[in-house]
């Protein structure tokens, strides 16, 4: 069973199987003002730009005009927020680990593309998604008035045969095993579920969190959202680590009152043994830095 929130654009799933749906009509529909990951997110949609104030400004800024061409096409693609956030994390893992594919790419937005395009071959979605991948990308690379190519027009065959050759240089990088086992999402499902568990077994806040969990979970994904549009965040701290930073801050704001000890938290186990909570205190840091990250991050919004 699938315990994700459902998408909030109409007639688009978690993988995105359904493409933007006037992409091929002769008049081209007007793109969206700005990007989002979730229509609907608590935290309302915002710009990638950093609050001028904030520790990871620089850092945030990293590859800026790229990381807000991927948001853009898989807002118009209508994308889900999962598929958006591995499509995220690929281009920060791919940059930050492969500087050789400086050479391969002509610049970042069509490495961020590349990325887009490996996620939704991976989610193995139908090829007329791929194809509506190539002309979104190149619509929002050329400008509003940019023509929708033809699947054997010369610029549709060069750009997918540049994403083909990205793909390869990639794949061989990854050793073509792209499937995050590590997603931060998948870590959050799992630490929500948990603590539904922790709950039962008569946890100080059993109520609210039975109540509440939906909005837990909403404001988890949220907040690792916003997390994943950073490269900083992505690539310093571990998938668990910012998956518990993401539940106990949306723990934090959607329960409040006396929450879980926070040893106890950061283990992956409803009844955590001594081992494991002493494991768990070594996690504390490195959460509390996270959170801490994730605050300025979203503190001025």
């Amino acid at each position: 069973m699938d315990v994700r929130p459902q998408p909030t654009s109409v007639g688009a799933d978690w993988n995105g199987h359904n493409a933007y749906p006037e992409l091929y009509q002769q008049q081209q529909p007007p793109l969206p003002p700005q990007a989002s990951l979730a229509a609907t997110s608590p935290i309302a949609a915002k710009s990638v730009e950093p609050p001028p104030d904030a520790p990871l400004a620089e850092d945030y800024t990293y590859r800026h005009d790229a990381i807000a061409f991927l948001l853009k096409c898989a807002n118009v693609l209508q994308l889900g927020m999962w598929t958006t956030c591995t499509a995220l994390i690929l281009f920060h893992r791919v940059r930050r680990s492969i500087p050789i594919l400086d050479d391969v790419f002509a610049d970042d937005k069509l490495a961020a593309l590349t990325c887009l395009w490996i996620t939704i071959r991976t989610d193995e979605i139908p090829d007329v998604m791929r194809r509506d991948v190539v002309n979104v990308g190149w619509r929002l690379m050329k400008g509003d008035g940019a023509t929708i190519l033809a699947p054997k027009s010369e610029d549709f065959v060069n750009l997918n045969a540049e994403l083909e050759a990205g793909y390869c240089a990639i794949g061989r990088a990854f050793q073509f095993d792209f499937r995050l086992d590590d997603h931060p999402m998948s870590f959050i499902v799992q630490k929500t579920n948990l603590l539904l568990i922790y709950a039962a077994n008569g946890g100080p806040i059993l109520k609210e969190i039975q109540d509440y969990h939906y909005n837990i979970l909403r404001w988890s994904f949220s907040l690792c959202a916003d997390a994943c549009i950073n490269p900083k965040i992505i690539t310093t701290f571990g998938s668990d680590v910012i998956a518990l930073s993401c539940v106990y801050l949306a723990l934090r704001y959607v329960v409040g009152g006396e929450l879980p000890p926070f040893e106890k938290f950061c283990c992956f186990d409803p009844s955590p043994t001594s081992e494991m909570i002493d494991a768990g205190k070594d996690k504390v840091p490195l959460v509390l830095d996270c959170m801490e990250h994730l605050v300025a991050l979203i503190a001025p919004l």
